[in-house]
């Protein structure tokens, strides 16, 4: 639990000595220029241009000899003169995306390295077309301004058209292409929400909704030899909440702050003791701790000390430990070598089950500024058998365009 006091600490008050978490640095007007994570020392900073607009976004960590000020992020954002937002670049990996708002010529286009997106309005304000990678779609609005249909430039006699009720609520869908009774209709409930769907293949599908709009009961298949309900129960007041489906249900209980400390798994009759369970221990940084199965097994989480000698270790996850009552404290994984990313480039999985058997993986990640930056590279993966190498070590590359997307693997 954290508390901010002032304008510049924020202090764990878990802690009798009330230890320092995070520290922050604002500028003339109040905003918080600098915030910083004093036990990992990651650091984010904050610009704002004189029309008070955010400019810049930095993010810093450590590199792997726990050298501090590294940069793993930088966003800038320009504008145009009327205040709206132009563009949006990533610096260390030149990603950027453009929008340019015509009012006069009623269109609005976003671009990025790759391609442009632009969307026509018409004197309402609605988008009647778009394009994008050479493909046009047109959009038919009806006189409240619901969409009816949206297809490609000439295709619009296969378009399915919406109909809509007074509250804007979809009534009908029709499929043109399918038949004139190619119908799917929809009836809302009191608050909007679709409550009974009834498609063209004359499959019902029925919700029971609350005066809230959350559904309580979804079923599926109504009278149909598929019929199923699910049942959904959220009691904020006794912390439980349960999903039922058949003879199957599962019920999960909370503690004050909203987390889960135990959920009950019941596959005939619901109530009593579960069939299967398992609870949820939280150490003092709410982070979880022990997990814990009905037949007694657990998992053991264990992290990093706050005063680790790389700061980019401190308060990760450092091993899982599988324990039952006739194998006590396996170790299950360890992960090491935290990089300024916050990801292992270092993990072992051991074979609980047959000790001296585990599968090593070595983590590359780009630290160089450039298309991938902060992606995972290489991935060295070596099988050990009896504490011995017997399959050699496989390699993966992986390659990202200037969007981060991956595009090759080698």
């Amino acid at each position: 639990q954290v508390n901010i006091y002032g304008d510049d600490i924020g202090v764990d008050i878990s802690k009798p000595a009330g230890v320092l978490e995070t520290a922050y640095k604002r500028d003339w007007t109040g905003r918080a220029a600098q915030v910083k994570q004093v036990v990992s020392g990651r650091r984010a900073e904050r610009a704002w241009n004189a029309a008070g607009q955010l400019t810049d976004v930095m993010a810093y960590s450590h590199d792997q000899a726990g050298n501090p000020d590294v940069l793993v992020a930088h966003a800038t954002s320009d504008y145009h003169p009327n205040g709206s937002l132009d563009t949006t670049t990533d610096v260390l990996t030149e990603y950027a995306v453009s929008s340019t708002a015509d009012n006069q010529g009623g269109t609005y286009a976003v671009e990025d390295n790759f391609t442009a997106y632009q969307d026509t309005l018409d004197d309402a304000g609605r988008p009647v077309n778009s394009t994008y990678a050479g493909i046009n779609i047109d959009r038919d609005f009806t006189i409240n301004n619901d969409s009816w249909r949206a297809y490609p430039t000439g295709h619009a006699a296969n378009a399915p058209a919406l109909t809509y009720g007074p509250r804007h609520n979809i009534q009908e869908i029709w499929q043109p292409d399918l038949g004139l009774d190619a119908v799917t209709d929809i009836f809302s409930s009191g608050s909007g929400a679709p409550s009974l769907i009834h498609d063209a293949g004359g499959n019902i599908h029925d919700n029971t909704i609350d005066e809230s709009g959350n559904i309580w009961d979804a079923g599926e298949d109504i009278a149909g030899p598929d019929q199923r309900i699910t049942s959904l129960d959220n009691d904020p007041a006794n912390k439980v909440s349960s999903i039922a489906r058949k003879e199957q249900v599962t019920e999960t209980s909370y503690d004050d702050a909203g987390r889960p400390v135990f959920t009950g798994y019941y596959y005939g009759t619901y109530g009593g003791d579960p069939d299967v369970s398992e609870s949820i221990e939280y150490d003092d940084l709410g982070r979880v701790a022990k997990v814990v199965r009905k037949d007694n097994s657990s998992l053991i989480y264990d992290y990093y000390s706050r005063t680790n000698s790389n700061p980019n270790n401190r308060d990760q996850l450092r091993q899982v430990i599988f324990s039952t009552d006739s194998q006590p404290d396996v170790l299950l994984r360890l992960f090491e070598n935290y990089n300024c990313f916050g990801y292992p480039e270092r993990l072992v999985e051991y074979n609980p089950y047959h000790k001296g058997d585990y599968v090593v993986t070595e983590r590359d990640y780009k630290k160089t500024w450039g298309p991938g930056f902060g992606r995972l590279i290489e991935e060295y993966t070596t099988i050990y058998e009896q504490g011995g190498s017997d399959y050699g070590t496989y390699k993966v590359r992986y390659v990202y365009d200037i969007a981060g997307r991956q595009f090759q693997m080698t």
